[in-house]
Parts: structure tokens; C-alpha cells; sequence
């Protein structure tokens, strides 16, 4: 992909993005397992932590009540101002923000102890690049988590064009195989598994959406037709969405492959195509460890 077609995407995101700044926040399941994402970090009072993608500081907030110091990066001015307000309601101060891209990101080899995301790795034209440059900016021992939305293989395709309808600025959620890949490509092993969920109404969700003018008909029609098929009538406005999470401790040289890696993942909803339709079902959980 030449550099035009990023810098389009790019624009793209913070134009969908600059929108969302404000709306993002109002969705509750956007707060949903904060406390989760905290505990499967272990950060503790000497970690200094870089939230990539922080969007407008939800994360990254939460993690300055239990670390040494948080620094977010995001490509939209907008969500940096209103991480800035989050900050000053919350009175923190052991925060910093920037705006800039996840790839490159312009901090130095080694620089901090955790490094996440959440809530990203969907709209990145090249998640692998941007994973490689979480683990760069990671010093030797340290954690890298990711949190994203992920689907079984056979649900990409319908779920990725639901959630392009509902923002253009959305790739692809990558599947239980394609991240399981992407850490194990990266150099990282030894791997432990885990879930949390996300409850979204189907109209909370579009109040805080921009899509195309004529597309929010369109996903509310998709969704309520289907769920409509398998659920009771009064879940039918209900929109179950999915996350999955890694976290990978980063060792340097030969001990590289003897790096911890968790890896979260989450299906649900799982959209199933058959024929022209898609169905929601019920969330399901999956933990497992080594």
C-alpha cells in the first residue's frame, strides 16, 4: 500500500474520530472492564505506560491511578483534547499527551515498562507494523497488551461489513487465528487466554456512529432482522459487542522465545452469514491457560 492510500486512511480516521471525540465517552460500554484491563497488566507504581491510540483518555486515566507515570498518543486532535479534560476532572498529573501515529511511534527503543492498546488494532491498515513498534518502544521485560473487538474466522467477512457501515474508518477485526499469528510472528511465546464482554444497545451505539448518510437505516435494519430470527423481541435492539486482549511480556535476545504472551480473546457477537442474513448470538466466553 503507497503511502497516499495511508495518509487517505489516516484522514479518514481522524475525520470519523474528531466526530466521535465527544460521543465516544457517552457510551457506557466503552467503561466496561477497565478494572479487568488493569489487572490482567499487573501494572503497579513504578511502570511507566504508553497508551497507544488512547482516544480520549479512558484507559489511559485509569492506569495513572496505578502507575508511576501514563503517556497517550493519538492520530486525532480531538480525542487529545478531551483526554487533557479527562485528565484535569480526574486531577492527575502523572499523565502526558501527544498527538502522533501509531507507526512509527516517536519514542525512543526501550522507553516504557508497559505498552498498550485498546480498541485500535481494527482501524490499522497494518496492525503487525504497529504491534512491532509497541514491542520496540517496550523495555526488555516488559508487557505489551492489545484489546480489541475479534470474531471466529468464519464471521469476518459479515461482521467486518456491518462495522465498516457503521465506520468507514474500519478495516478489519482481526480472528482468533490472525492474532494468535500476530503475536507468535512477532517473537513472543508461551501463551494464556482469557475474555471479557461488552453490552452495547444497537442505538447507543449508532447515536455515537457516523456512517454515511443512508447507512444507519441499513445496520439497524441488519441487525434488527436478524436478531429479531433468534432472540426474544424485547433483546432485539440489543448489540453485543466483542473484545480480545494480549499481553505479552517483551524480552530481548536469546531469551526471546521464552517471552510470556497472553492472549485474550472474546467472540461475540458472533455474526453468522447464511445466505444474505446475519445472526447475533448469545455471548460466549473462553479461558484457557498453558
Amino acid at each position: 500500500m503507497n503511502r497516499k492510500s495511508e495518509q487517505l486512511h489516516e484522514s479518514q480516521i481522524i475525520e470519523q474520530f474528531s466526530q466521535q471525540a465527544i460521543p465516544f465517552t457517552q457510551v457506557p460500554g466503552h467503561f466496561d472492564a477497565l478494572q479487568i484491563l488493569v489487572e490482567l497488566s499487573e501494572v503497579d507504581n513504578e511502570d511507566s505506560v504508553l497508551d497507544v491510540a488512547c482516544g480520549p483518555g479512558m484507559v489511559a486515566c485509569e492506569f495513572a491511578k496505578h502507575s508511576n507515570c501514563v503517556t497517550g498518543i493519538d492520530i486525532t486532535p480531538a480525542m487529545i483534547e478531551q483526554a487533557a479534560k479527562r485528565q484535569q476532572e480526574q486531577k492527575l498529573d502523572n499523565l502526558e499527551w501527544q498527538v502522533g501515529n501509531a507507526v512509527p511511534l516517536p519514542y525512543t527503543d526501550n522507553s516504557f515498562s508497559l505498552v498498550l492498546t485498546r480498541y485500535s488494532f481494527h482501524h490499522l491498515l497494518k496492525p503487525e507494523e504497529a504491534l512491532l513498534e509497541m514491542i520496540r518502544v517496550c523495555k526488555p521485560g516488559g508487557r505489551v497488551m492489545v484489546a480489541d473487538v475479534a470474531v471466529e474466522s468464519s464471521k469476518s467477512e459479515a461482521y467486518d461489513r456491518l462495522e465498516i457501515l457503521r465506520d468507514p474508518s474500519h478495516t478489519h477485526a482481526l480472528t482468533k487465528d490472525e492474532f494468535s499469528a500476530l503475536f507468535l510472528n512477532a517473537g513472543l511465546a508461551g501463551c494464556r487466554q482469557s475474555a471479557y464482554g461488552v453490552d452495547i444497545a444497537l442505538e447507543a451505539q449508532l447515536k455515537a456512529s457516523f456512517p454515511k448518510p443512508g447507512d444507519e437505516e441499513v445496520i439497524r435494519k441488519m441487525v434488527t432482522d436478524d436478531v429479531e430470527k433468534v432472540l426474544p423481541e424485547k433483546f432485539a435492539t440489543e448489540y453485543e459487542s466483542a473484545v480480545a486482549c494480549g499481553i505479552a511480556s517483551e524480552v530481548h535476545g536469546p531469551e526471546r522465545n521464552d517471552a510470556l504472551m497472553w492472549v485474550v480473546e472474546k467472540y461475540s457477537p458472533e455474526f453468522v452469514e447464511e445466505g444474505k442474513s446475519i445472526l447475533i448470538k448469545r455471548t460466549m466466553r473462553h479461558e484457557s491457560s498453558k
